[in-house]
């Protein structure tokens, strides 16, 4: 390869990685749709277990974060374990059903359910992951 060749085969590859980097840094799609949601049973007393039953549509496969809270019948923010997850294994709606524990001392009347999900799709996503707020799911205690 003579010298302009060298040259070109260069600035390709450094003009490839500048599109790639672009590319990377822009794509803040959100990879999941949430599409139903519930807490069951819709009434329960603090220190039992329910369960959060969803619907997930994964549109990239990507590992992920949950960051999960309640918030309270007088507005307290009780926040709850983080927790890192794999990517799915496949591109499909799942209908999941996680247990939940309500925790002791949780006041009685309407709260709240809330999750947010960090997901890193991308090169940089570890360091500025997208952010997806899943649909707020509310129940009482009683």
């Amino acid at each position: 390869m003579n010298r302009n060749g060298k040259r070109n085969a260069i600035a390709a590859a450094g003009a490839l990685v500048i599109v790639l980097t672009v590319w990377s840094l822009t794509d803040r799609s959100p990879p999941v749709e949430f599409t139903a949601g519930e807490i069951d049973p819709p009434e329960i007393v603090a220190g039992q277990q329910a369960t959060v039953k969803r619907s997930v549509k994964w549109l990239r496969l990507c590992p992920y974060t949950i960051q999960p809270w309640f918030t309270d019948s007088q507005r307290v923010v009780w926040k709850l374990a983080t927790v890192d997850l794999p990517a799915p294994p496949k591109l499909e709606t799942v209908n999941s059903r996680r247990p939940l524990s309500i925790p002791q001392g949780l006041p009685t009347g309407r709260a709240e359910y809330h999750v947010t999900v960090l997901l890193r799709c991308g090169i940089f996503d570890a360091w500025w992951p997208i952010k997806v707020d899943a649909p707020v799911l509310t129940f009482t205690v009683k």
